[in-house]
């Protein structure tokens, strides 16, 4: 079953709409991150605790590593660590 976090259905039949997404909800987070002050498990918590979706995706993937769920989801990791870095 796929996770609400990375869009509907209907974006989720051309691969790269998903991909699209993720990677531009990873460089949003970025942003917010560089030079906030906050620490991301505060972040991290926070959407656990406001966000249904995120609570579900968290739930879904406890346990995994980032590369399982980057596996898992499709989604290359290499992009991901020249995104963050």
């Amino acid at each position: 079953m796929a996770s609400s976090l990375f869009g509907n259905s209907q974006q989720q039949n051309n691969p790269g709409n998903g991909v699209n997404q993720v990677m531009g909800n990873m460089l949003k987070l970025k942003s917010m991150l560089t030079g906030s002050g906050i620490a991301p498990q505060k972040i991290a918590e926070n959407m656990f605790n406001n966000i249904p979706q995120f609570k579900q995706f968290m739930i879904e993937n406890k346990g995994l590593s980032p590369e399982q769920v980057a596996q898992k989801y499709g989604v290359d990791m290499s992009l991901i660590n020249k995104l963050i870095k």
